[in-house]
């Protein structure tokens, strides 16, 4: 059996840092070139390995199917799936969410309060401060193998919204967190309940074919930094920034809508 590398990542509660939407930053809007590597670089890396040459990514390499268990659980999987069918297009990949699926690859867990204390104590020095959290295990390829959400399930509808894009973007590979000024899912405190144009342009280069997992971390960046000038054109003046990144079309993914517009969701089709 090959070894794995296990990674546990959170989203820390935090004061809001931008108004809602970001002036600068809204989803339809992404950033420039030099900001976008810049926060590519700290979330693809683990935050402790920021200054290892020799650190490489991780992703994932094969389908991934997530099952949500737990109480309170269930009125989320449409919320989940509108994620999944934006990271199929985006990936390349297959992503479900079926009913139950005991050879799922990704658990999706609601739990009550004190079981949630008692895991989060086993990873962070400060529990409390942790509104969620998450973990991957991969092999020695750097290949994502299996990934866990912890959610409580005390958490009001939106902070709920917020945990499942923060740590599905974890899960996908980012370990680390951008800078407080970079409007992302996974930026810490208030947080947005979507991708925004920012991290699917990330997610996006991440799974580009020119980056591989045997890539040391300055040939990472090289070749992301190519990647993102290429997919910044293609954004820039479209008013389907998901349909100008996808690397393939998942069933029924448009009826979800652009980022952003989790308000008037369809009912699921998956």
């Amino acid at each position: 059996m090959a070894a794995t590398i296990a990674i546990t990542v959170a989203i820390a509660m935090a004061a809001p840092l931008w108004p809602e939407p970001a002036q600068s930053q809204a989803p339809g809007r992404p950033t420039n070139i030099g900001n976008l590597v810049r926060n590519f670089e700290r979330m693809a890396f683990p935050e402790e390995d920021q200054i290892e040459e020799w650190s490489t990514i991780k992703r994932w390499a094969t389908p991934i199917s997530a099952v949500v268990k737990g109480d309170g659980g269930a009125e989320y999987r449409t919320k989940l799936r509108v994620l999944f069918a934006q990271l199929e297009a985006l990936t390349g990949l297959e992503f479900s969410v079926p009913e139950s699926d005991s050879a799922a690859t990704t658990d999706v867990i609601f739990s009550d309060r004190d079981w949630y204390r008692s895991q989060a104590a086993r990873s962070f020095q400060e529990p409390d401060q942790v509104q969620c959290f998450s973990n991957t295990s991969a092999n020695i390829y750097g290949e994502i193998q299996t990934a866990t959400v912890v959610i409580p399930n005390d958490l009001g509808t939106e902070r709920v919204g917020e945990c499942l894009a923060h740590e599905i973007m974890h899960t996908l590979g980012f370990p680390g967190h951008p800078q407080r000024t970079f409007y992302s899912a996974l930026g810490n405190g208030n947080s947005p309940e979507v991708f925004t144009v920012n991290d699917l342009i990330i997610i996006r280069a991440l799974y580009d074919p020119r980056l591989t997992t045997a890539m040391l971390r300055d040939e990472v960046l090289a070749t992301a930094r190519i990647v993102m000038i290429e997919l910044l054109e293609r954004v820039k003046d479209s008013d389907d920034p998901l349909g100008a990144l996808a690397q393939r079309q998942p069933v029924n993914w448009w009826e979800f809508g652009r980022p952003g517009n989790f308000g008037d969701l369809p009912a699921a089709r998956f």
